[in-house]
């Protein structure tokens, strides 16, 4: 999980400073991302799982898809509030979206580390 949260970051930082690139960069270096960032979710969700007995799972994970979609919500209003356009349409302040979503992958990696759930 550790190896795959560095992956994301290193992704992360270079989708997030682009200034210009060809296509076919471009769709390969965001396939991947997308890639990655699904490949998290495999061991963080086997991480939950195994933390809750088996009689309650089903509310537990119901309560963390909740919170997981809230999250996604909340990182989209955020996003918004960060990135501007100027007024000829050219985006601001993309790297410093990126800033904070590296933030949050290391908060994470911190967590993991911290509680020891990175075999």
């Amino acid at each position: 999980l550790c190896y795959i949260l560095i992956l994301l970051m290193v992704l992360i930082v270079y989708v997030t400073h682009l200034l210009s690139a060809p296509d076919a960069i471009l769709i390969s270096l965001i396939s991947s991302y997308i890639v990655v960032s699904g490949c998290v979710m495999i061991p963080a969700n086997s991480l939950m799982t195994s933390l809750i007995a088996a009689d309650k799972r089903g509310g537990f994970m119901s309560l963390v898809s909740s919170i997981q979609y809230f999250s996604l919500g909340l990182a989209s209003f955020v996003g918004s509030l960060i990135i501007q356009t100027n007024t000829s349409n050219k985006i601001l302040n993309y790297a410093s979206l990126g800033y904070v979503a590296l933030f949050c992958c290391l908060a994470v990696l911190l967590i993991l580390l911290k509680l020891n759930l990175t075999n």
